[in-house]
């Protein structure tokens, strides 16, 4: 696994690359606070094409200051026709949003996987309010809300990565979130997708994500029996299979 920058008309974003000897790519984007490091136990994983993270952004090591959806669209976009071959992209939480911005914007991508995600993302009122009070406790409710188990090693870190995405990120990224709408493009969209999703998701509910799934007219949905909301993290290995059989079955 190596890392590197990628130039945009915006300014530099970093990524992590697990390169195979394999035309296909796949594109993470992660959720709200996050960036690349959250896929390396996924990347990991997956064995049958070239993996690449990206850090969105203002998020982990880009040297983009700019955080607005907007901006977040544009570079994945730019990143994304960089690249040769066969496209696949998958998006972790608000990384949904953004792929279906993208393939609004007709990005060049075979099929869309979206990852504990789905057309509306409402963040929980508290949120807001520890954002605005105490965000040492925001860090921590929304890592207990995030994993479905941790031992207090895996915890510590999750938090201190919160943390580093600073205040003023996270609130951007959760009214991203809150202010998702995409139930009528998720009824015209035609790039073969697939959902996968743990049973016990408390940050987005699986009704969520199988109300969207339904709405897809050409869509699969695979759920997990586990609890939590990283399941890239937590279930690394059942998350990859299910990559590589939606891959195998859209190409």
């Amino acid at each position: 696994m190596k890392g590197n920058y990628f130039t945009t008309t915006f300014g530099r974003i970093y990524y992590r690359t697990k390169e195979c000897d394999s035309k296909i790519h796949l594109v993470c984007i992660h959720g709200a606070g996050g960036d690349s490091r959250l896929f390396i136990p996924l990347m990991n994983e997956v064995k049958k094409m070239t993996v690449h993270a990206v850090d969105l952004p203002a998020h982990g090591r880009s040297k983009i200051n700019e955080c607005s959806l907007e901006v977040y669209v544009q570079t994945m976009m730019q990143f994304i026709q960089s690249l040769q071959g066969i496209i696949f992209v998958l998006g972790h939480s608000m990384g949904g949003g953004i792929i279906f911005e993208l393939v609004k914007a007709g990005a060049p991508v075979q099929g869309a996987l979206f990852l504990a995600t789905a057309d509306r993302l409402p963040v929980n009122p508290v949120v807001f309010e520890l954002l605005e009070k105490d965000f040492d406790s925001l860090c921590r409710f929304a890592v207990d809300l995030s994993y479905g188990s941790l031992d207090e090693t895996m915890r510590s870190t999750a938090i201190e990565y919160m943390k580093k995405a600073g205040n003023s990120i996270l609130k951007n990224d959760f009214m991203i979130c809150n202010n998702y709408n995409y139930e009528e493009e998720a009824k015209s969209f035609k790039t073969t997708a697939c959902f996968i999703a743990c049973r016990k998701d408390k940050m987005v509910p699986l009704d969520l994500t199988y109300a969207t799934f339904k709405k897809m007219p050409n869509a699969m949905l695979q759920v997990l029996p586990y609890k939590g909301h990283m399941p890239h993290i937590e279930q690394a290995t059942q998350v990859a299979r299910c990559i590589e059989q939606f891959v195998e079955l859209s190409l």
